[in-house]
C-alpha cells in the first residue's frame, strides 16, 4: 500500500503559513488515498493472472518517527499521534474497510503484541517497515487480531487475509513528472499525480509501474547485466530497457481493463505526457517515443476490446510471463 515518505513533513514546513497549519499534510494524505485506491483496485482485480501474489491489507500506517522533529508538533496535532502507529489511509472495498478500520485509528496492538513505543529522536522509516513486514507475515498465516483506539476507546478488530498482485504503490512528494518501479514498489511523484486529469489517467501510470514489478523487469534486466548509466547506449542496454517499457505499457492496459478503468484514455494521455516531457527523456533510447507509445496503446486497445466483444478472458499476450 502507499505511504507518505519521511520527508513529507519537510514539504509542510516549506509551505506558506495557512490558517490550518496541517493543511499541506492533509492535502498529501488525500492524494495518497487516491493513489492507494487505484493501486488496490488494480492489485485485487488482477490477482488471478499475476504470477506472484501477496497479502494486501488495504490500509497503511504512519508513525511520528518518520517526520522531521521540527514538524512533529504540527504532525501530532494533525493526525492524532501518541506512541502507536496511526492509520493513514484505508482503500475502499478492502479487507481493512470490511474489518471496520478507519483513517486516524491508533493501532495499539497486533497479534497480541503491543505496538506502543516512544518516537525515536532520529527521523526514520524502520518502524513502519517492521510493522508492514510483521503484518504481511501474520496475514500469510490467517486472520490477524488488532487492537485499535478510536475516540479514546479501545476495541478489538479482526483483519481477514486477502491477496493481490505483488506490487505496492508509493507516493513521493516531488514536483517533477516521474514514476518508477524498484521490484517491490510502484513509485509516483506528487507532480505526475497532479498532471493527470482523472482517475483513468492516473491508473495508466499506476498500472504501468505495477506492470514493471509484476513482470519482474528489474531482476530480468539485472540478470542480463544491463547498464543503467552512461554505457547503456553504447552496450545495447538501452534497447533492452526499452523492451521492458513497451511490455509495461501493454500489460498496463490489461490491468486497467480488468479493473474497470477506461483504457481509451491511454493514447491521449501518452500524447499529452510526451509533449510535456519533451524529447529529452527519450534521447537515450530507453523509452518508446510519443508516437510509438500512442500507436502501441491503440493496438492493445483493439486487442482487448476484441476479446471483450467475444467474451474471451482478458489474458495478456506475453508468453514470457503469461503462457
Amino acid at each position: 500500500m502507499p505511504k507518505l515518505l519521511p520527508f513529507l513533513a519537510l514539504l509542510a514546513l516549506a509551505a506558506p503559513v495557512e490558517a490550518q497549519p496541517g493543511a499541506p499534510l492533509l492535502a498529501l494524505q488525500a492524494m495518497d488515498q487516491r493513489v492507494a485506491t487505484i493501486g488496490h483496485r488494480i492489485a485485487i482485480a488482477n490477482r488471478e493472472i499475476c504470477p506472484k501474489v501477496e497479502p494486501v491489507p488495504g490500509f497503511s500506517v504512519h508513525v511520528l518517527d518518520q517526520y522531521d522533529r521540527k514538524a512533529r508538533k504540527i504532525v501530532a496535532a494533525t493526525f492524532g499521534f501518541t506512541d502507536t502507529p496511526v492509520i493513514l489511509l484505508v482503500a475502499p472495498g478492502s479487507a481493512a474497510e470490511r474489518a471496520g478500520l478507519k483513517v486516524g485509528d491508533q493501532i495499539a496492538a497486533m497479534g497480541g503484541q503491543s505496538l506502543a513505543a516512544p518516537p525515536s529522536k532520529k527521523r526514520g522509516y524502520a518502524r513502519v517497515k517492521a510493522f508492514e513486514e510483521r503484518l504481511e507475515s501474520l496475514l500469510a498465516a490467517g486472520p490477524v487480531a488488532l487492537t485499535i483506539v478510536r475516540g479514546g476507546q479501545s476495541e478489538p478488530v479482526t483483519l481477514e487475509p486477502e491477496t493481490g498482485c505483488a506490487s505496492r504503490v508509493q507516493l513521493i512528494p516531488a514536483r517533477r513528472l516521474n514514476a518508477a518501479a524498484d521490484g517491490t514498489y510502484a513509485q509516483l511523484t506528487t507532480g505526475i499525480v497532479e498532471f493527470t486529469k482523472n482517475d483513468d489517467e492516473l491508473a495508466i501510470i499506476v498500472a504501468h509501474e505495477m506492470a514493471h514489478n509484476i513482470l519482474d523487469h528489474r531482476a530480468r534486466l539485472d540478470a542480463q547485466n544491463v547498464s543503467r548509466g552512461l554505457l547503456k547506449v553504447i552496450d545495447g542496454s538501452a534497447g533492452k530497457i526499452k523492451v521492458t517499457e513497451e511490455e509495461a505499457d501493454y500489460l498496463a492496459l490489461y490491468l486497467m481493463a480488468r479493473a474497470g478503468f477506461d483504457i481509451g484514455a491511454a493514447p491521449g494521455f501518452w500524447d499529452r505526457y510526451g509533449r510535456a516531457m519533451g524529447p529529452g527523456f527519450l534521447s537515450d533510447g530507453t523509452h518508446p517515443g510519443r508516437g510509438a507509445r500512442m500507436k502501441g496503446a491503440r493496438a492493445a486497445i483493439v486487442e482487448i476490446q476484441a476479446k471483450q466483444a467475444a467474451g474471451l478472458p482478458l489474458t495478456p499476450e506475453l508468453p514470457v510471463i503469461f503462457p
